[in-house]
């Protein structure tokens, strides 16, 4: 999968580039997002957009989503 890291981004930027590598995603790939917060909006439009995501919560100020293409059985 891919890692993308939050941290160092302004927030409108971050979006745009999770939103640019969820669009490159393969089915059965997984994008990991590095977040100081959790990242509500972008997980909400990822939603929006047919993806499924989980997260976790690595420590203070660190969040982990996970995101995936959705799986038609």
């Amino acid at each position: 999968g891919d890692r993308r890291d939050l941290h160092s981004f302004p927030t409108r930027r971050s979006s745009d580039l999770v939103l640019g590598a969820l669009k490159r995603l393969s089915y059965y790939e997984i994008l990991e997002v590095v977040a100081p917060f959790v990242p509500a909006p972008l997980i909400d439009k990822a939603t929006s957009l047919g993806y499924r995501h989980w997260l976790m919560k690595k420590g203070e100020g660190e969040f982990r989503v996970y995101f995936s293409l959705e799986v038609e059985e």
